[in-house]
Formats: C-alpha cells, structure tokens, sequence
C-alpha cells in the first residue's frame, strides 16, 4: 500500500481554517496597517516636496516576471479557442476515468462472483375477475394492460428508493436496476429476475420486491380492474456467468484507452500552449513598450501631513498584513498531515464510508466565556451546521453504523457477528470519543443471538504490547478517522499494518466534535 496519499482540500475547509486563525489575521492586519501608516507620516513631514520621472521605457523592457508570465498564462487560457478546447477535453476524459474506476469499485453488480453467481426468479400472474361477462378480447386487453401496469411500478423510482430504503442503504437506488431485470412472458405473465453478490442480500432483494408488489395491489388509478395476484414457477439457483467478468474486462478496456487518449491530449496541448505562450508574450511587451513611450508618470510628493494618504495607506497596510497571515495560515495548513477531508479514504484507499457522526463535546467548564471563546464556538458550530444535520441523534448514527458492521460481518462470512472479534480503530483521546465506543459496543451487542459483543477500541497510535495483541487477534475493523484531528501517516501506518495482517477493513466512521456547552 502506498505510504502517501494526496491531500485534498475544499474550500469550506480552508474558510473555516482561517476563520479559526481570526487572532492572526486581526493580530497582523493591525501591524501591517501601523507599519505603513506611520512610514508615511514620517515620510510626509520629513520630504519638502520632489519630482520623481520614470525612467525611459527602453530600460523597462526586460525579461519577464513572474507575476506577468501568470498574468500571459491566464490571458491565453481565457481568450485561446483551441486551448479551452484541449482543456475542456482533457477535464472530459478525466472524469469519465474518474467514474468508470468509481464503477469498478462500488457497483454491487460487478462485484458478483461471475462462476457463483446466486439468482432467484418467480414468475407474477394476474388473475382477471370477470364479474360484468365481458368477452375474452376485452379480458385480455385490460391484463396487459395490468401487466404493463405492474411492470412499470417495479421499474419505478419509487421502487427503487424503497429497495435502498428497505435495505438500509447497503443496496443504493442507482443500482438497483443491475440487480433486478423485469419483462412481461409471450404466456401473459411478469417474469421477475434478481440477483446479488451475496445470498443474504438476494433474500432481501426477493423480500422487498414482494412486499412491494403486494403494496402496489389496487393502487392502480389508470387501470383499476379487479383482479387476483399469483407468484408461480419460483426458484434460486447458481449459475454461471461469465458476462460480469466480460464487463469488468471491457471497463478495464475502456479505462486503459482514457488514459493512452489523455497522455496524447496533454502532449498536444502542450505543444499549443508553448506557441500561444510565445504569441501573447511578444503581444504583451509591444503593449507594454507602447505605454512606457507614450506615457511619462510624474508624481509630486507636498510637503506637510496628508490626512487621505495615510488613511489609504493604513487601509493598505492592513490588507498586505491580512493577505500575509492568510498565506503563512495556509501554508500550515497545506503542510499539516492532518485529514481535512476524509473523502480522500473513499477516493484515494478505496475504502467504503459507513457514517459521518457529530457528538457533543463533554468538556465542561464553569469558569465565564471569554469573548475569544464565544467566537471560537460560534465559527465551530457555523462550519458544522454547513457540513451535517445537527438535529440529528448521534445514537441513531451511531446505531447505524453497528447495524451495518453486523450486516457485512455476517453477509461475507456467513457467520453470527457476535463469532468474530471487530476492532475499532481509530483517536481514541477525548471522553466524548470513549463514550461513542461504548455506546457501539452495546449497540453492536442488540444484533448478537447471545447479546454479547465481541468487539474492542483500540488507539491509532497502537501504543503498547497490548494495542498491538488487540489489533492482532481482530478479524475485523473499521476505522474511526476524526477530521482535522487524525494524521494521514498514522492511518496509512495503521492501514498497512492491517494489509500485513490479513485484516479485513470494512470501511470507515467520521466522527466530529462539536462544543454546544
């Protein structure tokens, strides 16, 4: 595994980093405005008065700053059709790469065993009730008309939200239709096809699918006949299937094909930037040995004191100490290893996000709030807000996340959950940290035939020769990463160390704090 991962940042992030560095920003602000501000009093009452010319533009035109070379870059990536072309293109590729290897990843349907492949199938027939003696054209007519009915409900979005719904998220609306394929028989009835990377999650999928047809019974509006529902010719089977790993081969394909296509797309565009490059400078110095010559800048200095000048340059100074700090505070922060974005684990590692957790700070103090302190709570609770529902019971979250390690313990190894032993790891360092441990545990316990939970907290630091025979005897994990607080190198030491091991990893929780006292 690699022992890096590419940090990335949003921009609610980097506002709420230096939101919480408003001392420094307000701190250097002050000085840059006095700095200047006084630099120009002293100025102003020690110069009588001068007259200061340019000097001749020839002398001006030289080689190229930086600062105007990314001005010509910008011009060039603004205004050059052929460019934004390239680029646009580029960005395409890169995206559809991006979302064929994200298939690869989580679609459930590819993840079946093509050689096991578990299916069931039962077949729907509508029985008419006849009761006006109507002839069997008009019969037949009004059950196709059921059949197209009942096939469009199972087709429906409201069925495939209430397959996500009743599987508790574990099978997801958008890949539902992979799963389950629905078409009307020449004999006049609903064949229903399922199928899913586990048996256990197939018998959901069969569940649901019946509870719902059964809930759709008389809700038809358009076509609203009496009839009788009959599921016949039911059966499961394994099979193989060798079209799953022709997919995944075909994606592999197109995946490889993205990339040749980019690295050609990049060379090109490199060879039209280079020449647009060179265009823009040569246009750009001609403007700017034009100003120079037809324009000569003469400034007068009064002497005496000048009111407006010094405000300026106070507003000045405090904008050149602000975009200072600014930049020292995000220079830390890019060099900080912490994890501010804990999407990067889905992205970067490849591992599956089971539940984002805000829990109340239990540090308690009965000493007043400072004003310092008050605005420090308040840009927290802000940010949060912005970032996750804050009516939401953690107990429920946290329940959640237990309910879904017991589903996926007993779904891949077929045995009861409370049989294996789960480690959860992860910055076990405050109380309120503790307390959400223990409250897994005994919710993880509910699910047990015998109520007891076989599961432990252990510390990322993996300090002692106990952590290490805890994480040691684990047959699975899941990772407590805690935003802004976690440092990438201790979970990538720690993902490591679970690779050598053999340890199943089955995804990760963020968990936040947040002070509301």
């Amino acid at each position: 595994m690699d022992n890096k991962m590419e940090q990335s940042y949003r921009l609610r992030d980097i506002v709420f980093y230096l939101a919480k560095k408003w001392r420094l920003l307000l701190v250097l602000a002050i000085l840059g405005a006095l700095i200047l501000g006084s630099l120009t009093t002293i100025s102003s009452l020690q110069k009588p008065g001068s007259i200061r010319e340019k000097e001749d533009f020839e002398a001006l035109v030289e080689e190229l700053t930086d600062e105007e070379l990314a001005e010509i870059d910008k011009i060039v990536g603004k205004t050059n059709p052929d460019v934004q072309i390239y680029t646009n293109r580029i960005e395409y590729l890169k995206s559809k790469n991006t979302n064929l290897i994200n298939r690869l990843s989580y679609d459930l349907y590819l993840s079946i065993d093509s050689e096991a492949q578990p299916i069931h199938t039962f077949d729907l027939n509508i029985n008419m009730t006849n009761d006006t003696n109507e002839i069997d054209e008009v019969m037949d007519s009004r059950k196709i008309l059921l059949l197209m009915d009942y096939r469009d409900a199972i087709e429906s979005n409201n069925f495939l939200n209430y397959i996500s719904e009743y599987t508790n998220g574990i099978v997801s609306a958008d890949q539902v239709t992979n799963l389950i394929n629905v078409k009307i028989n020449s004999d006049k009835n609903i064949n229903v096809f399922l199928t899913a990377p586990t048996k256990p999650m197939l018998d959901d999928l069969v569940s649901a699918t019946k509870i719902y047809i059964e809930k759709h019974k008389g809700d038809q509006t358009l076509f609203s006949y009496e009839h009788s529902l009959e599921i016949i010719n039911e059966k499961s089977e394994i099979i193989n299937n060798q079209s799953i790993d022709e997919k995944k081969t075909m994606i592999r394909e197109d995946i490889d094909n993205n990339l040749i296509e980019i690295e050609q797309e990049e060379k090109d565009l490199e060879i039209l930037y280079t020449a647009a490059m060179d265009e823009q400078s040569i246009k750009y110095l001609e403007s700017k040995a034009k100003t120079m010559k037809d324009e000569v800048s003469i400034e007068k200095s009064v002497a005496g004191f000048s009111i407006k000048k010094i405000i300026l340059n106070l507003i000045i100074g405090g904008i050149l100490g602000l975009i200072l700090a600014t930049g020292w505070s995000v220079n830390k922060m890019f060099s900080d290893r912490r994890l501010y974005n804990v999407d990067i684990l889905s992205n970067e590692v490849g591992l599956f996000r089971i539940n984002n957790i805000l829990l109340s700070s239990e540090q308690e103090s009965n000493e007043p709030k400072k004003l310092g302190k008050r605005i420090d709570k308040l840009i927290e609770k802000k940010y949060l807000a912005e970032k996750d529902n804050l009516s939401d019971d953690p107990d429920k979250q946290i329940k959640f996340a237990a309910a879904f390690a017991d589903r996926m313990i007993n779904n891949v190894t077929n045995i009861a959950a409370d049989q294996e032993k789960l480690v959860l790891l992860g910055d076990i360092t405050t109380d309120s940290i503790q307390s959400y441990c223990k409250k897994f545990k005994n919710y993880f316990a509910q699910f047990m035939s015998d109520n007891k939970a076989n599961l432990q907290c252990v510390d990322l630091n993996l300090d002692g020769s106990s952590a290490i025979a805890d994480l040691s005897n684990a047959d699975y994990v899941i990772l407590l990463v805690r935003p802004r607080k976690s440092l990438t190198e201790k979970i990538l030491r720690s993902l490591e160390m679970l690779s050598m091991l053999d340890i199943r990893v089955i995804g990760y929780v963020s968990v936040e704090e947040i002070n509301t006292r």
